[in-house]
């Protein structure tokens, strides 16, 4: 009798244990989508601009921040790195834990940088990965996409250097493997393909219209922050993100009739040269490839 009360001990054991796993690694999905997607977009973008990987950056804030809910990370403070130092004279002192690098863990406490947005934070990280110490400005430039063929050369780069953690990279790998977080890292090369030449009369409703394409892939594709066109000038209304060699030039589309005047007519300056366009993951989800 005693064995088997032992056995179904272990057993209840065993059945709690499981299901605190499982509540934990519901909490932690129910945490890491609306995090994920609220730095995501600003992320990308931000790398992109910087030449490193948003891949990376994103599991370092999810890291750093465990998905936003650490109190460093939280308004007012908004540190999403666990960054020290100060930040335009912003400061804030917090108790933190450090490996002595035999992954033996013990408490310090120190000044952390202070934001006054989530925004701020991840362009400070972003510039500190770039321009490095003042001592060093090259001291992270392994983190960059420019001197490295994977992200995780970049997380290796990271341990030691930019945390004490023994695991830090391996971490770090963990977390862009289960989120998913490369598809951040890519870009798209839009090359036109297509324009027209702005008559008098033409909106970007109106062209959308007769383009059958929406305003949102006319924005994109033309690099517009306003609905204001010009007379004369060239709109571009068709895309490829293949490279075209050089003879294959963007094609004008001549339109049978001109357009009625609109009584809310607008004006805007576009590019005049059809470059192709480089679009961050931010902007890729808007797109309907033609």
């Amino acid at each position: 009798m005693n064995e088997i009360n032992i056995y179904k001990g272990l057993s209840v054991l065993v059945i709690i244990g499981a299901m605190s796993s499982i509540n934990n690694m519901t909490v932690e999905a129910a945490n890491s989508v609306p995090f994920i997607e609220k730095i995501s977009e600003d992320a990308s973008e931000i790398a992109q601009q910087h030449n490193i990987y948003a891949s990376v950056m994103i599991a370092q804030a999810i890291l750093e921040s465990n998905y936003g809910r650490s109190q460093l990370s939280q308004a007012p403070f908004n540190n999403l790195f666990g960054i020290k130092g100060q930040y335009n004279g912003g400061t804030v002192d917090f108790r933190t834990m450090e490996d002595d690098g035999n992954a033996q863990l013990f408490s310090i406490k120190s000044s952390f940088r202070k934001y006054s947005t989530t925004n701020e934070s991840l362009e400070d990280y972003a510039n500190l990965m770039k321009n490095g110490l003042k001592s060093n400005p090259f001291y992270y430039m392994k983190t960059w996409k420019s001197t490295s063929d994977h992200y995780e050369e970049a997380t290796q780069a990271l341990q030691g250097a930019y945390a004490t953690d023994s695991k830090y990279a391996e971490k770090l790998n963990e977390i862009i493997v289960r989120h998913h977080l490369t598809e951040f890292d890519e870009v798209l090369i839009l090359v036109p393909t297509k324009y027209i030449v702005i008559e008098k009369g033409d909106t970007l409703s109106t062209i959308a219209k007769e383009f059958k394409i929406s305003t949102d892939q006319l924005f994109i594709w033309n690099d517009l922050d306003s609905n204001e066109i010009q007379v004369g000038s060239k709109l571009v209304i068709a895309v490829t993100d293949q490279q075209m060699n050089e003879a294959n030039e963007p094609q004008q589309v001549l339109r049978k009739q001109p357009q009625k005047l609109n009584s809310h007519k607008e004006k805007r300056f576009v590019r005049r040269k059809l470059d192709p366009l480089v679009v961050s993951h931010k902007n890729i989800k808007h797109l309907i490839r033609l």
